[in-house]
């Protein structure tokens, strides 16, 4: 009984003619596959008892459901399914046409960025956000200039802790003169509109968070903004003269803080090179470009540029000296930094922090070319403006580091902490300092100021 009822059901399948009828007990051929209720046979199966008979019928009742579905697809002719299309892709249009074209408001929830090559920030330890700002996610109220130098330190044309402290207080001033030109109110940096105007500039500074985690170097430099911006609030002087004193503030900052400090700190590092020395650089660094330039014009010695993926920052210094007399170069990448620093009279290092504890935040693999060093006995030199000096101590170099994410989806930590004991010296604009006593130097800024 059971073959014959099977032969019956693949006869209907393949002649897609005839249709079979399910009842509790068999399988019978009917007249048309549309008078069969598969609903109502599907529930006579899980009527039945017999758990073998059961499975038989229900068996075939897919059978029968798949020459039913068949028989139905087979019988659209082709102009059918041509004009069943088009009505579709024309229902589709319409409900195009019918949306409205003023963007949804975002909600609360950011949603996550698209991967552009951008870096990432992570805050705390193991804590990761991703630094995205999105040119059409911005707040209305960012200034132009603001607005294009988040765009260039997102797409990392502007690197360096120096050239972005630079950058950061061009931009502001920028803001600070169209918001005095672009103001009706006479007391705009008033006690009474300070907490406004604070508002704004934190605005201005939210959105170049987004687009790249600040520096240390820049968060001292905000810092001392706003507390002179506080400080103008509580005197009874007039918006020109408060603009005046903000802007000489970032021109100040800008000539004594970084371009003064890199022209001591280049004449220190120039006297620590002697003739014939083979000094080992990791990276790149305007006081380490600006000894090794100035100490070539009295002497003859070697350059070894040691640079790694994914900004190759090494080879804006090769550029940078490759035309320089009285200096042999050599360029290599840290897969090969043991036969590299194996004859290097001293290695210098940039930083983009230092830590009141006297370890150094610079790029990431600095620590490994120290380490190296240690091993092979050479002295170690590390470079930085005190602006970059801060009080806090970092647990290990995920606090406050910055993930880089690379187009093709290769993330890379941006920085290291390499520990005080590594280091020799550091080399600032009030001259060479121990690591040990960065900390005395960060106390007698602080009761200068």
């Amino acid at each position: 009984m059971y073959s014959a009822e099977m032969s019956h059901v693949t006869s209907v399948r393949e002649t897609s003619e005839a249709s079979v009828s399910l009842t509790v007990s068999e399988i019978s051929i009917t007249e048309s596959v549309d008078h069969i209720d598969l609903e109502k046979l599907k529930e006579e199966i899980k009527n039945i008892a017999d758990k073998q008979k059961r499975k038989d019928a229900y068996q075939k009742y897919m059978h029968l459901l798949h020459t039913a579905s068949s028989s139905n697809t087979k019988a659209l002719s082709k102009a059918e399914r041509r004009e069943k299309q088009e009505a579709q892709r024309e229902c589709k249009q319409s409900k195009d046409r019918e949306k409205p074209l003023i963007p949804k408001p975002s909600s609360a929830k950011a949603s996550p960025p698209t991967r552009e090559g951008k870096p990432q920030t992570s805050g705390q330890m193991g804590n990761k956000s991703t630094s995205a700002a999105s040119p059409g996610k911005i707040s209305l109220n960012v200034n132009g200039a603001i607005y294009q130098c988040g765009l260039w330190m997102k797409a990392y044309k502007i690197i360096g802790s120096n050239a972005r402290v630079r950058a950061t207080l061009l931009a502001l001033k920028h803001w600070l003169r169209e918001l005095t030109a672009s103001s009706t109110d006479e007391k705009i940096f008033s006690h009474e509109n300070f907490a406004a105007t604070n508002k704004l500039l934190s605005s201005q500074l939210s959105y170049l968070e987004d687009c790249r985690k600040k520096s240390t170097g820049m968060g001292n430099a905000i810092r001392l903004l706003k507390e002179l911006s506080f400080r103008i609030s509580q005197e009874r002087i007039g918006e020109s003269t408060a603009y005046a004193r903000l802007a000489e503030f970032t021109d100040l900052f800008r000539s004594e803080k970084i371009d003064f400090a890199v022209e001591k700190i280049s004449d220190y590092g120039a006297r620590r090179i002697h003739e014939n020395d083979l000094i080992a650089t990791f990276g790149h660094s305007e006081s380490i470009s600006g000894a090794i330039r100035r100490a070539a014009q009295t002497k003859c010695f070697t350059v070894i540029i040691i640079d790694t993926p994914p900004l190759f920052e090494g080879r804006i210094l090769l550029r940078e000296l490759q035309d320089i007399p009285n200096i042999k170069i050599r360029y290599s990448l840290m897969s090969s930094i043991t036969s590299s620093l194996n004859d290097a009279s001293k290695v210098f290092i940039g930083t983009s922090a230092v830590l009141s504890n006297g370890d150094v935040l610079s790029r990431a693999g600095t620590a490994m070319v120290t380490t190296v060093a240690a091993h092979f006995h050479i002295p170690v030199v590390a470079f930085g403006e005190t602006y970059k000096f801060t009080q806090a101590v970092w647990i290990g170099s995920l606090t406050n580091n910055e993930l880089y994410q690379s187009a093709d989806d290769v993330r890379s930590y941006m920085y290291d902490l390499t520990p005080v004991r590594m280091l020799d010296v550091i080399m600032t604009e009030y001259g060479p300092l121990p690591p040990c006593n960065v900390c005395t130097l960060i106390r007698d800024k602080s009761d200068v100021n």
